[in-house]
């Protein structure tokens, strides 16, 4: 069992860094589709100013935003999931802290998704209420939550699973190459 935990932890975080990489995939195609489709955007039928006119812009930085949260996660969890097999003892609290970060980002991601700014408005014009809808991909809302529900439900078991009495023996164990000399740090006994 104390073997397998470590294995188990580390699968789970290469499951979330997969999960993860699939988020930054789905924004990546969504944001070549706002490209081609903000080209379409009727511009000329909103006066200068008025409400709606940056909304390809909007989108575009929701976008990078999801594209961001989850390339960084991404490479933070393939690093942690390969420390994660060693009796490091940072390991735990460093993945703890991951786990927080990723909840904070993504929950953020979904309270103010990219297409926000493109909801129904009814003041302005048909055509310009429809060029909004289809500057993002009809696919992406979705397909997005999904993904960002099911990678924190994978971070949040490999947080629990830290918390076992298995896990706490195994990262408390240290080598002479992981022990930290605090013997320095102590007053001269003389």
């Amino acid at each position: 069992m104390k073997t397998e935990l470590p294995r188990r932890v580390s699968m789970l975080m290469i499951g979330s860094a997969v999960l993860a990489l699939l988020m930054t995939a789905a924004g990546v195609l969504a944001w070549l589709h706002l490209d081609e489709a903000a080209a379409a955007y009727p511009r000329v039928l909103l006066a200068p100013g008025e409400k709606g006119e940056d909304v390809p812009r909007q989108i575009g930085l929701a976008l990078r935003y999801d594209v961001a949260a989850a390339a960084v996660l991404t490479a933070v969890a393939v690093y942690l999931a390969r420390a994660l097999r060693k009796p490091f003892p940072w390991v735990r609290a460093a993945t703890w802290a991951v786990v927080g970060v990723a909840w904070v980002v993504l929950a953020c991601g979904l309270a103010a998704p990219p297409e926000q700014p493109a909801w129904r408005d009814e003041n302005v014009p048909v055509p310009v209420d429809q060029a909004r809808a289809d500057l993002l991909a009809g696919w992406y809302p979705s397909v997005h939550s999904i993904l960002v529900f099911a990678t924190l439900a994978v971070l949040t078991t490999v947080a629990v699973f830290l918390l076992r009495e298995p896990a706490r023996e195994f990262y408390r164990k240290t080598s002479g190459a992981t022990a930290t000399d605090w013997s320095a740090f102590g007053p001269d006994r003389g």
